[in-house]
């Protein structure tokens, strides 16, 4: 997991605030510039909270006491940790440690020398970060199938196995189950360690002098034939909970071999740890507790007798674990297929958003010579570098939809001009032209020139497709609207003539835009 990504899920949950886990994975992986604050920014943008960022001196860290919480720059290689400072006085910070991962009291002092001067405050205020709710925990309850399907497996074991030993109820047998469900849960906190998934675990598993859990589960001896020991782990863990369900004393005296049996990969595990690689791994040494503790509990009340007869009853043990393992294998597998092709996509995309490479492809697109400021509304000053050109049409769902991203360039970006371009036919229907008249008649006045970028934002954000609302707003003389007309009529035979048919299509100084781009990644790059 990114630092970033780390920053941002502390801060979230800081303000009570609720954002999935995929939304994090999606938004971080395929952002241009996934190490930066402005990715940072560009998140909690999408989130609805606004940021704001400043260079200051590191002594002058302590008088943001009253914007906490507050994300500062550490100083590390390149200046790419991020850190959260939470609380902060006179003389001591509790702040979120990105070198340790983990929440910790700081002097003042080792803080400014820590401090590179980059803060980046939160407006918290409005908390528009959805909170959690009933509804939000039951749909990320089973939007995690894998997590959903284990769930669902020991519930239905636990159902079972309470209903048949309700009659001669065994303390043994209860710690039996108990210590095995703790096993599928550990498995599959360190199977979601391996992907990135778990940043609770990762702080518990932070590096000491002897432990070192990232050395012993990211390493080539934490597979056997190429299968990771943790999915190995789960399929052990998930086929005893299957065998605690079945009703039969020979079948639960075979646990006490199956744990014999584990010894194996006990003693192959503690060799690795110890004398190999010499670090400790404390989520795998709990495994192995476990596995020992599960051994000693049956040991003195297993019967370790063995008859012929019961080969038929064993034979079911062999089907629970061969089908546990079958289960969780092809579900791991499809799982880390999934992962690596989001992988693939999300490197080709960083690659695709360079700027060099994308000016070499905009290049090659069909350019538009025809192109002049004397056609449409033109926002901006003129000596722009880049000329946005946008055919768009007011009753276009997704013209309406491209206005979200545009709407604020004017006003943040000084090298960016827009171009507006109606693309309306004289048959059109009466609300496409009315809406078209009165934008283009706002622009028309030179006092209200820049305020037809208001008319714009009217009727894309607040009276889409409702004309009597929009009128209601915005009152011009019959005159003036008849007098855009021929306007109308200019940009739209001009559109014809160049054979730009769809809403909305964008150029960029003439060109047109890539397909394989949308316009939020090429402002990243201009």
């Amino acid at each position: 997991m990114m630092n970033t990504e780390e920053v941002c899920k502390e801060i979230i949950q800081s303000i009570r605030g609720k954002v999935s886990h995929e939304k994090y994975t999606d938004f971080f992986l395929s952002h241009p510039y996934s190490n930066t604050a402005l990715a940072i920014s560009d998140f909690f943008l999408e989130q609805g909270i606004q940021t704001s960022s400043y260079l200051i001196k590191r002594q002058d860290i302590k008088l943001l006491k009253d914007c906490t919480p507050f994300i500062i720059q550490v100083k590390s290689e390149n200046n790419k940790l991020f850190g959260i400072v939470y609380n902060i006085d006179v003389t001591t910070a509790f702040w979120y440690n990105p070198i340790k991962n983990r929440k910790e009291n700081i002097s003042i002092s080792l803080l400014q020398k820590l401090f590179s001067g980059f803060v980046l405050i939160i407006d918290n205020t409005k908390k528009i970060a959805h909170k959690p709710n009933i509804k939000s925990y039951i749909r990320d309850f089973f939007n995690k199938d894998f997590t959903f399907m284990i769930y669902s497996l020991m519930t239905l074991s636990s159902l079972v196995f309470i209903l048949r030993i309700y009659p001669t109820f065994s303390f043994n047998i209860i710690i039996n189950f108990i210590l095995i469900a703790i096993g599928v849960f550990i498995c599959l906190s360190i199977i979601n360690y391996e992907n990135g998934e778990s940043i609770y675990l990762k702080k518990i598993c932070h590096k000491k002098k002897t432990i070192d859990c990232d050395s012993i589960i990211h390493s080539q001896g934490s597979k056997v034939f190429g299968v990771h020991l943790s999915s190995i782990g789960l399929s052990y863990f998930s086929g005893l909970l299957l065998i605690c369900a079945i009703n039969s004393t020979v079948v639960l005296n075979s646990l006490l071999w199956i744990y014999l049996l584990s010894s194996i990969f006990i003693i192959y595990s503690l060799y690795y740890q110890i004398i190999l690689v010499k670090k400790i791994c404390t989520m795998c040494m709990s495994i192995i507790v476990i596995n020992i503790g599960l051994a000693v509990n049956l040991f003195f009340v297993a019967d370790t007798s063995f008859n012929i007869k019961d080969i038929k009853e064993i034979g079911s043990v062999i089907i629970c674990m061969y089908t546990a393992f079958i289960l969780i294998q092809t579900y791991i597998n499809g799982k880390y297929k999934n992962k690596e092709f989001k992988r693939e996509k999300y490197t080709l995309t960083r690659l695709k958003n360079r700027k060099d490479i994308f000016m070499k492809i905009l290049m090659q697109q069909r350019k538009i010579e025809s192109l002049t400021d004397n056609i449409g509304i033109v926002f901006g000053p003129s000596t722009a570098e880049y000329k946005i050109t946008i055919i768009t049409n007011p009753c276009c769902y997704w013209c309406k939809e491209l206005h979200k991203e545009t709407h604020n360039l004017l006003w943040s970006r000084s090298n960016i001009k827009i171009q507006i371009i109606f693309n309306v036919p004289s048959s059109s229907s009466n609300m496409e032209l009315e809406v078209s008249r009165a934008i283009l008649g706002r622009a028309a006045s030179p006092s209200t020139y820049y305020a037809s970028n208001e008319i714009l934002d009217f009727w894309f954000e607040k009276s889409y497709n409702n004309l009597s609302l929009f009128k209601k707003r915005f009152i011009f003389p019959k005159t003036i609207l008849e007098a855009q007309d021929n306007k109308i009529n200019e940009m739209y035979f001009w559109c014809k003539s160049e054979k730009l048919y769809t809403t909305p299509s964008i150029l960029i100084n003439g060109f047109l835009m890539p397909d394989e781009y949308e316009l939020k990644e090429v402002l990243y790059m201009i």
